[in-house]
């Protein structure tokens, strides 16, 4: 967890591993925890896919759909492919 202070806000950037089986449940609980906790206007959620992704961005986003949809700030889901791949000297 980081907070970054951008212009007037604060902005919340909370980062976890794809093979955590408590990605989906740090969005919708410990995100909101930690955002009133450091007063920030604005969080996102980084997910690092490092394998066992499995369903959790459709997870992720459906939860996402459903805060939104009632009337809650939702917070912005960021998912980075970090799988590890051949170095360019190395491809073909």
């Amino acid at each position: 967890m980081a907070a970054h202070t951008a212009g007037n806000g604060r902005v919340l950037v909370e980062v976890k591993l794809s093979k955590n089986s408590k990605v989906v449940t740090g969005y919708t609980k410990q995100l909101e925890i930690y955002r009133k906790a450091e007063e920030t206007t604005q969080a996102i959620y980084l997910v690092l896919d490092v394998g066992y992704m499995g369903n959790k961005a459709k997870q992720l986003k459906a939860q996402q759909d459903k805060l939104k949809k009632a009337g809650h700030r939702v917070s912005e889901i960021v998912i980075v492919d970090a799988l590890p791949k051949a170095s360019a000297s190395k491809r073909k």
